[in-house]
């Protein structure tokens, strides 16, 4: 990620929570809380429910200065892909 980069991380099943309560900048500090906490994550939030937090994810506060991109991994089926796409 390059410097100035803004970053989140959504963990999610039948619900989601987020690393940080709003993107934050990338720095060596942020990037380790992130890989301390996905680094123990596991498969065990329940379903695959990616609908609200896609949509939390895209509905936030917008930095006009920044691209925007949203990477989304599952290990799981979506159930409602055509209200989701």
């Amino acid at each position: 990620m390059p410097l100035g980069s803004k970053f989140n991380v959504i963990s999610f099943g039948t619900n989601f929570t987020k690393l940080f309560p709003s993107s934050q900048v990338y720095s060596e500090a942020t990037l380790k809380k992130a890989v301390d906490v996905v680094s123990k994550f596991d498969a065990d939030m329940g379903g695959t429910e990616i609908l609200q937090p896609i949509m939390d994810a895209i509905g936030g506060k917008i930095d006009l200065d920044l691209p925007r991109h949203l990477y989304l991994l599952t290990d799981g089926e979506v159930s409602n892909t055509k209200e989701v796409a």
